[in-house]
């Protein structure tokens, strides 16, 4: 094993307290520049670096945004208590479905009071920001209203977890930077993450945003420091946590005095590792996201600690009575830089710690090929900080970085659905003279000029139609009136695919289904659930909805009656028997006049899934890979299928990397088959 020496973190002291440097640097910087990027590491404290701010800069609105709701609900005890201490006056409210419905059944109602405070810190998810800004919370009038209130609404937004967010999920992010540019709104931005997200820094280069960033520095000839983690035994191991049961199982007998998290990306091999464990009367603490919050905090009372990603950002390992370090040995699964970083992270965390010259133990589970290229250079390096930044350099990414790419692919409908949204609230003259600019500043932005709006233009069209098809409207004339008005730029293709008006509407109808699963879902999905019965509880808990597809092809299931009060919301029933040995492969079929590339089918069939019936997917697109492509598609990290298309046996892209590949692999993303074919 390879010894990494810990790092200590500069300290400062202001009004009465010690404060991390970065803590009070913040507010420093946000005084000069609009917006700040702190990039310190995780566990140092950046919360009140926000919080900081808020109070030094006599801020009176602020939108705190975190990625999950665990999170946001850790934020309102640490903030309230701040709040107190300081006595500063501000409420503290939570923009989450559960809280808004406490307030007010209608949300967009309750969320449009919270907006109307005068001194409030708001907490919300990046979700209900998302649907604000797409017009998408509430009916149209009312969504409109609340969107220019919201835009309105913060002297301060801080992103915490800011890496957590992929490119398409960050478009409420540019939208409410480049709206704040564009109007002269007076916000003033905090990111907090300890890896920046290169876009948004190109962003802010372009439009020219006064900023600057708060970085982690070596902390060598500053006047006071404090440690914040202790040295580390790091030793690397190749392939997945399944390949290495027994090591783990050993690590986890010959360490019986010490505290241990295990943390893999599958859900599976977590199941198949606390079944292992269990066999050799090893007693672990399981978490898992399908688990309450209740079930969650009984886990963390566990000497082992089994997890999913779900631990990764909003959970905290606490152990009040330990007077070192809580995590004492990791060992977990990495797949990019983001995650080896936040996970190895978690060890040996000893900031304000009595006890601090316990070494903790990383073993980290990471590709061949990138284990190989870090294990060749663990010799050269002597620090934890030096490992991250090998680590940083060794993941060769192939995420899509380019917003050109991402954004003139079928997600540019994303863009162009706000765009229709934004016009409607405005009258004619004032879209000619400050909405249409806005939106070709945007589109300069992203890369998009120059690319034509033709094909957009029917696919917006498409989505309206089906949205008014299908609306529960009684007045069918003025339906009619406006379905004939936006369906004359289509007569023609429609003339040549469908025969009939029946093909013509499940073809609307599968289109509405994808624009609303994949381009305006901010967590996009198939939406085809089941119900799950676990009655051994080796999921953590007993039970819960999930997705149809994965429990299918990873779990041996027994069909059981749908519970009377989910009849109509979900596709099935099942009670988990075990996990698979390996994963069910299943078959899928579709009849299509597409030969390659991207479609949207009017629907996807699985077949007969051992005795029970095959399942559907409706609106599920699928880019079709010529030979040549398939290499390409392996290096991004797309999974690739075998699909019988018209009775002959293809391969395929599904789902959301579907949209990926058409990003990718084709030289003109933009240039797709509109309709279901």
């Amino acid at each position: 094993m390879k010894k990494l020496i810990g790092y200590d973190v500069p300290i400062t002291f202001e009004d009465g307290k010690m404060w991390i440097l970065h803590q009070v640097e913040t507010y420093k910087e946000l005084l000069k520049n609009d917006v700040v990027i702190n990039t310190w590491p995780t566990g140092t404290g950046k919360t009140l670096a926000a919080l900081n701010a808020i109070r030094k800069l006599n801020i009176n609105k602020a939108l705190i945004i975190a990625p999950i709701n665990e999170l946001i609900r850790q934020y309102k005890d640490e903030v309230e208590r701040y709040l107190n201490e300081w006595g500063m006056g501000h409420k503290v409210e939570l923009v989450t479905a559960e809280n808004l419905d406490e307030k007010n059944p209608n949300h967009p109602k309750a969320l449009e009071n919270l907006l109307k405070n005068d001194k409030v810190i708001l907490v919300s998810n990046p979700d209900i920001i998302h649907y604000v800004i797409m017009q998408q919370y509430g009916k149209r009038q009312s969504a409109a209203n609340l969107f220019v209130r919201l835009l309105k609404f913060p002297e301060l937004v801080v992103f915490d977890e800011f890496h957590y967010y992929d490119i398409q999920q960050l478009f409420f992010a540019i939208i409410l930077l480049m709206t704040t540019k564009y109007f002269q709104i007076s916000t003033k931005y905090i990111f907090m993450t300890a890896t920046p997200n290169s876009s948004i820094i190109e962003i802010l280069d372009k439009e020219k945003f006064k900023h600057s960033f708060v970085n982690f520095k070596p902390t060598n000839g500053y006047v006071q420091n404090t440690k914040a983690t202790s040295d580390i035994f790091v030793e690397l191991l190749e392939k997945n946590i399944t390949e290495n049961t027994d090591k783990i199982i050993e690590i986890c007998l010959q360490n019986k005095d010490q505290d241990i998290v295990i943390i893999s990306d599958s859900l599976k091999r977590i199941v198949q590792l606390n079944l292992e464990l269990r066999k050799k009367s090893i007693n672990c603490g399981l978490i898992t996201g399908p688990m309450s919050k209740e079930e969650r905090q009984e886990a963390l009372n566990e000497r082992i600690i089994l997890a999913t990603p779900t631990v990764d950002i909003g959970i905290n390992f606490k152990k009040p009575f330990k007077q070192r370090q809580t995590v004492d040995v990791i060992i977990f699964e990495a797949n990019s830089s983001d995650s080896f970083i936040q996970r190895i992270g978690r060890a040996g965390r000893i900031l304000g710690k009595k006890l601090q010259n316990f070494p903790s133990y990383a073993y980290c589970i990471m590709p061949s090929s990138v284990a190989k290229r870090i294990s060749s250079k663990l010799d050269s390096i002597n620090t934890r900080l030096e490992l991250n930044k090998l680590v940083s350099e060794e993941f060769r990414s192939h995420e899509i970085e380019e917003f050109k790419k991402i954004y003139s692919s079928p997600y540019r409908m994303l863009l162009g659905l706000y765009e229709d949204a934004v016009k409607l609230i405005f009258p004619e003259d004032i879209v000619k003279e400050k909405i249409e600019p806005y939106f070709e500043k945007i589109e300069k932005t992203l890369g998009l000029t120059g690319i034509s709006n033709k094909i957009l233009r029917k696919q917006l069209n498409l989505y309206h139609i089906a949205e008014i098809y299908f609306s529960k409207e009684e007045n069918i004339n003025e339906k009619d009136r406006i379905i004939r008005k936006l369906i004359k730029p289509l007569e023609e293709d429609i003339t040549n695919l469908y025969f009939t008006q029946q093909e013509f509407e499940k073809a609307l109808y599968s289109y509405m289904e994808f624009i609303k699963k994949y381009i305006l879902s901010f967590r996009s999905s198939s939406g085809e659930k089941i119900y799950v019965l676990d009655e051994e509880k080796i999921t953590g808990t007993r039970e819960f909805l999930a997705d149809v597809f994965i429990m299918i092809t990873q779990y041996n299931l027994e069909k059981i009656e749908v519970p009377k009060n989910l009849k109509n919301q979900v596709l099935g029933a099942y009670k988990i028997l075990s996990p698979r040995d390996k994963n069910l492969k299943l078959d899928f079929n579709i009849q299509t006049k597409a030969e390659q590339g991207f479609v949207i089918p009017i629907k996807i069939e699985t077949g007969m899934i051992e005795g029970t019936k095959s399942i559907k997917f409706i609106g599920m697109p699928i880019y079709i890979l010529d030979p040549a492509q398939e290499g390409r598609a392996r290096k991004y990290g797309l999974k690739v299928y075998n699909i019988t298309i018209n009775g002959f046996v293809k391969r395929a892209v599904l789902g959301v990397e579907a949209i990926q590949a058409q990003a990718i692999l084709s030289n003109r993303p933009w240039d797709y088959k509109l309709f279901p074919l």
